[in-house]
């Protein structure tokens, strides 16, 4: 197996781990999502701590902790994740998986955004395009349903918000979850130790709860290793056109195994992002065959 046949695997393992999310968050639907969450902070905490121990990363904690620039980035985005996290458990249990699809189908265009308002990055015109029939596609839910699809948009501006400060922060995926997770753990504690406290709770659980929470912890921890691996070995391209995996089987278990309804108008605004998606890929693999050809160009004869 090649190296780019192997980072394809990794990544298509990734992404349908975390499309098939739903599956896990409905054996515990009944458990509020805060609960869920808290859970999610400790046994990921708990897991990541322990392949630290394993691979000796504690010197990238360490330089990470004297540096506070980057600490600061940490709490940034540990706020952005948390927010992410919760929107989601939520959004599944609460049955609207296919608005929590339509944000992660936004959120290479809210990327896209990204770069041009904060990286003051020029954007082509088919960029332009494919951001302006997303934005119709959002304006006909606004329209139709009177209120903004802001689960959809959470999703969509925390993920690419934790994306984009992630880029500052010099050091690897693991250690910097660890001290994202570190950060929450104590809120996550405190918070059980109260419903506890109140008889509510971690002491009514059965012991098939307590270990589909633990679960959480490398639920969590397994697809982000296998989408660093990926990332390690594909393009940026590669990456960004396989990452449609996660929200397309999002889509289809919302649509055939949860039965949640599906308008009209939901479909027409679906139908808008999807074909902004098109463009933007095929935008995407264009300027990367121009930049393929201006290579081979520059480069001397023998």
């Amino acid at each position: 197996m090649t190296r780019s046949q192997h980072g394809s695997v990794l990544a298509i393992s990734a992404f349908v781990i975390w499309g098939l999310f739903p599956l896990y968050f409905k054996l515990i639907s009944h458990i509020t999502a805060l609960e869920i969450l808290s859970n999610r902070i400790i046994w990921a905490a708990v897991c990541l701590f322990l392949l630290l121990f394993i691979l000796k990363r504690w010197g990238d904690v360490a330089k990470i902790v004297r540096e506070p620039q980057q600490i600061m980035y940490l709490v940034l985005s540990t706020l952005l994740i948390v927010l992410n996290w919760g929107v989601y458990i939520w959004s599944v249990n609460s049955n609207n998986i296919i608005e929590a699809s339509l944000g992660y189908y936004i959120n290479p265009l809210f990327n896209i955004l990204l770069g041009f308002v904060l990286l003051k990055e020029k954007l082509r015109s088919l960029q332009w395009l494919a951001v302006l029939l997303a934005t119709i596609g959002v304006v006909i839910q606004l329209v139709t349903f009177g209120k903004v699809p802001w689960i959809a948009l959470t999703l969509a501006a925390s993920f690419g918000l934790y994306g984009f400060v992630h880029k500052k922060i010099n050091v690897g995926s693991v250690p910097s979850l660890f001290i994202e997770t570190a950060i929450l753990l104590p809120v996550a504690l405190l918070f059980l130790s109260v419903l506890a406290i109140d008889s509510t709770g971690p002491v009514n659980w059965s012991l098939n709860e307590w270990l589909l929470l633990t679960i959480a912890g490398p639920v969590t921890i397994i697809p982000l290793l296998l989408f660093t691996g990926a990332t390690k070995r594909l393009n940026y391209s590669t990456v960004g056109f396989l990452q449609y995996i996660a929200p397309s089987i999002l889509f289809l278990l919302a649509l055939f195994l949860y039965d949640e309804p599906f308008s009209l108008s939901k479909l027409i605004t679906f139908l808008f992002i999807w074909s902004a998606l098109f463009l933007l890929t095929f935008d995407m693999l264009k300027d990367k065959r121009s930049k393929q050809r201006a290579k081979k160009l520059v480069q001397p004869s023998l």
